[in-house]
């Protein structure tokens, strides 16, 4: 197999049944978060059956994106906390 073919085979992947459960957990989020009056949403995928790859992870959010939601990733918030980790927040 040719690298081009291997990547069209990846593509595929992550735009359909690898990506669609962390889809459908942040659109739920999205939709409660809303229905409180909120405009965004941190860990969108909070509550996915799997924990995502950083793969699957960036290409839910490119597709999140392409929608016309806002990402935006916050590094480490207190870098001296052991508990305060990466997360990123969809706005609308």
């Amino acid at each position: 197999m040719n690298a081009n073919k291997a990547r069209q085979i990846t593509a595929a992947n992550l735009r359909g049944h690898l990506i669609q459960p962390l889809l459908e957990t942040a659109y739920e989020r999205i939709k409660l978060f809303a229905e409180d009056g909120q405009s965004s949403v941190t860990h969108p995928f909070h509550g996915a059956k799997d924990y995502p790859t950083t793969t699957t992870r960036e290409a839910a959010l490119n597709h999140l994106r392409n929608e016309g939601y806002t990402i935006k990733h916050h590094s480490d918030p207190d870098p001296g906390d052991p508990r305060s980790q990466a997360y990123d927040e969809v706005s609308w």
